[in-house]
């Protein structure tokens, strides 16, 4: 057990409650300028879904989804058929992604509010991207994103946005 602090929680859960605030805090940074952020990074989804090259069926995690821009993009491309999942670290934003109506006859959309690294999937993944997550973003928190693709797909992937399963032959 760690001692206790000056406030009197032990030492993990004034770490934790520290990463919570933080975390909240960036949510609610995110949102305030949501708009002008996605309008800006807008340009990048169409080069990034062109790459992932998806299919009709597949399984699509976006990690850093933001309110979901390339979630919904991915859900339209991949079809009722498919799944997709918006990973963030931000609860407000996430909510913020649940308040904006799906794409009709687009794959249901799930949203979840963790730490795409720390996060267990049980289901099979096809490709990931990260396109809200990655700008201007480098170093250890790229190679966190690299890693968490290579968990959930099996195999190698590439920095910065897109990590696709092997196609079987």
């Amino acid at each position: 057990m760690n001692p206790p602090t000056p406030s009197g929680r032990d030492a993990s859960s004034e770490a934790t409650a520290a990463t919570s605030a933080r975390r909240s805090q960036l949510s609610a940074d995110w949102l305030v300028q949501a708009a002008r952020l996605e309008a800006m990074l807008d340009p990048v989804d169409e080069p990034l879904l062109a790459a992932a090259a998806l299919c009709p069926g597949e399984a699509v995690v976006d990690i850093g989804c933001g309110r979901g821009p390339t979630a919904r993009r991915a859900a339209a491309t991949v079809g009722a058929l498919g799944r997709v999942m918006g990973v963030d670290v931000g609860e407000g934003v996430i909510d913020a992604a649940r308040a904006i109506a799906s794409v009709p006859e687009a794959a249901p959309l799930r949203w979840i509010a963790a730490d795409a690294a720390a996060l267990q999937l049980d289901e099979q993944v096809d490709v990931v991207t990260a396109s809200l997550s990655s700008p201007g973003r480098r170093g250890s928190y790229q190679r966190s994103i690299v890693a968490t693709s290579f968990r959930w797909l099996g195999a190698p992937v590439a920095v910065p946005s897109v990590h696709r399963r092997p196609v079987a032959t």
